[in-house]
């Protein structure tokens, strides 16, 4: 599986081949690169980074390297794309075709999100990534009252989204003659707080993917 940090940094992806390598000679999973806490290989990833951060613009490579790995990505946003977001240096842009395979859906708030989640097992074509874009807006669209159980409700629907579309990929490589090794449902989830350091609900998003690993920007 390839990493995170490779899909979001296309053009550094010998670098942190070697970068793998490295870590598999090391007792600690992780480590500080460019200023970022780095999962090698991870399927589940929790983005945290201040508003105007550039968030958006990983996200979106992200989506962009597995759609060129042929892989369908679904991108969940609540507000309406109506420019590229940035591209991260030497990237190139994307054309319509590449476009296609990202589906950018749009939910204007919580109930709507939680939905789509739960009934993904009826999607005709199921993704291959989920990826949101600031988790946190839908935490508090509509207000709750219990911020830390709404966080947790939505990470529960995420994960087991995610887990039923990787146990029916699973299932589909038992038939597979060829015997493929099918990859995990990938999740991208970033979450934005208001200044630098300022991570009120921090704990509580990680506690709620105990098993994600972070990227903080």
């Amino acid at each position: 599986m390839a990493a995170p940090m490779k899909r979001m940094f296309p053009t550094w992806a010998t670098h942190f081949s070697d970068v793998s390598d490295q870590i598999k000679e090391t007792i600690d999973p992780r480590r500080d690169l460019l200023q970022l806490q780095c999962p090698i290989n991870s399927s589940k990833v929790l983005l945290l980074g201040i508003s105007e951060s550039g968030k958006t613009a990983l996200l979106f490579q992200y989506a962009l390297s597995c759609a060129m790995d042929g892989m369908r990505v679904v991108f969940i946003t609540h507000t309406k794309i109506d420019t590229m977001p940035l591209m991260v240096d030497g990237a190139s842009k994307p054309d319509h075709i590449l476009m296609k395979q990202v589906h950018i859906m749009y939910f204007e708030d919580r109930d709507s999100l939680l939905k789509y989640l739960a009934g993904i097992h009826t999607s005709l074509s199921s993704p291959d990534a989920l990826i949101v874009d600031n988790l946190d807006y839908y935490v508090t669209h509509p207000k709750s009252s219990d911020h830390t159980a709404t966080i947790g409700n939505l990470c529960a629907f995420l994960v087991d989204a995610a887990t039923f579309l990787t146990n029916q990929r699973s299932k589909s490589a038992a038939d597979d003659s060829e015997g493929k090794v099918q990859q995990s449902c990938q999740i991208l989830v970033s979450v934005s707080a208001p200044n630098l350091g300022e991570f009120p609900m921090e704990s509580y998003y990680t506690y709620s993917y105990q098993q994600y690993s972070e990227f903080k920007v």
